[in-house]
């Protein structure tokens, strides 16, 4: 999770556990999809580039890799 997005605003830190529980049983559906986009859109403390980094941490077509699943756990 040191990544630029997450050096640059901390504050995504918040979406770890988030993103670990969401991905626990390695599908992502619709309903789960629709919510937390909707979720994170209501966000007024992310800038729209904070949204999109985690609008691409849970698009199903790219599931995290096992490195950084086990990232997000550590």
């Amino acid at each position: 999770m040191n990544t630029h997005p997450f050096k640059e605003n901390p504050d995504l830190y918040v979406f770890i556990p988030v993103l670990y529980i969401t991905w626990s049983d390695t599908v992502l559906s619709q309903q789960e999809t629709s919510a937390l986009n909707t979720l994170i859109k209501k966000q007024t403390w992310l800038s729209d580039a904070d949204k999109d980094v985690v609008f691409g941490l849970l698009n199903p077509a790219t599931p995290p890799t096992p490195n950084q699943y086990q990232d997000w756990l550590s």
